[in-house]
């Protein structure tokens, strides 16, 4: 098993499969510092087994050091160059099954020293979106049709910062090679949530023409327990099955932002799938975001600075421990 640190941090340990890959990707350069069971300390690649596997015309620069920090925890802080904004591989686990509490720990860990970069992306996130919304008639609508494209593209700046690399602002318009498919999946995604929510409202809405065909007055301050319950029935019904399948298709976007080639209904399919067993995970961090977003509303707004990208960072985290999980059912 391989050790490499980039960015004065140490990652691993990885099989040998994986740093040649990683060779290969142009994360683990010649001069990248690697170490295994046996060496006596840590060396340039090129000075090591691996040098084979790389170009005969890569020559070492200036060697980093070795900075042993609380911090260094495998994936955090190296620097990973980006093709086309696409995130960089998975090189750390999150834990599988992690519950709120780590993945919020994790994320603050994650987030020591880079606030500004992903605040500085919510914010610029949040321009371009008050920025359409305000084009007179059409705002909204064009919204509606760039939502699943910039998404997508914000989840790659978030994937990305997760896992350690060189986030850029520019990787929230990173996705609209693929704006076709985005918004297929947003369109699939939308219909799906409506069909199933007018769906679960039958029961309530057939109690309530009940009551309206039964001579029942809507306006009367003394509404009917069949009016009552028509109205609980609906509600309940709505809110459960709108909940479920939220949860359910939640990992969408992240699907498509971590490998561009997955289809729409593959997409919705593994996302489905990733999120057997693990809806109340997330619901439990749903409920905990909620509860500090109103916290944040008697500071007047301000929290929302701090709050937004710690659960977006918080959130991929989850991701990445439904990947782990993937990996270990595997």
């Amino acid at each position: 098993m391989w050790y490499y640190a980039i960015y004065n941090r140490q990652h691993g340990p990885v099989s040998p499969s994986e740093i040649e890959r990683l060779i290969e990707q142009g994360i683990v350069t010649a001069d990248t510092l690697v170490w295994r069971a046996g060496m006596n300390e840590w060396q340039p690649a090129s000075r090591t087994p691996l040098a084979e596997k790389f170009p005969a015309a890569q020559t070492l620069g200036d060697l980093p050091p070795i900075v042993d920090t609380p911090s260094a925890r495998p994936g955090y802080g190296q620097g990973i160059p980006q093709d086309r904004g696409l995130p960089p591989p998975t090189s750390f686990e999150v834990p599988a099954g992690a519950n709120a509490r780590a993945l919020m720990s994790l994320a603050s860990d994650m987030m020591s020293g880079r606030w500004s970069t992903g605040i500085g992306f919510c914010l610029i996130y949040g321009l371009v979106y008050i920025g359409i919304q305000i084009i007179p008639y059409i705002g909204g609508l064009i919204n509606s049709v760039l939502f699943g494209v910039l998404e997508v593209g914000a989840m790659r700046f978030w994937l990305t910062y997760t896992r350690g690399g060189e986030p850029k602002t520019d990787q929230l318009f990173s996705a609209f090679p693929i704006f076709l498919k985005t918004f297929l999946t947003y369109l699939l995604y939308s219909a799906i949530l409506v069909v199933a929510i007018l769906v679960a409202a039958i029961p309530g809405g057939i109690l309530l023409g009940i009551a309206a065909a039964t001579g029942t007055d809507f306006d009367s301050p003394d509404l009917s327990p069949l009016l009552i319950t028509g109205f609980v029935v609906m509600g309940v019904a709505v809110a459960f099955a709108g909940g479920i399948l939220a949860l359910m298709l939640s990992q969408v976007f992240y699907i498509l932002a971590d490998n561009a080639e997955t289809g729409v209904f593959e997409s919705l399919q593994r996302s489905r799938s990733l999120m057997v067993g693990n809806k109340w995970r997330l619901f439990r961090l749903w409920v905990l975001f909620g509860l500090l977003s109103i916290g944040c509303i008697f500071t007047l707004g301000i929290g929302f600075i701090w709050l937004v990208p710690y659960s977006r960072c918080t959130m991929t985290c989850f991701y990445e421990s439904l990947l782990s999980q993937e990996r270990n059912n595997a």
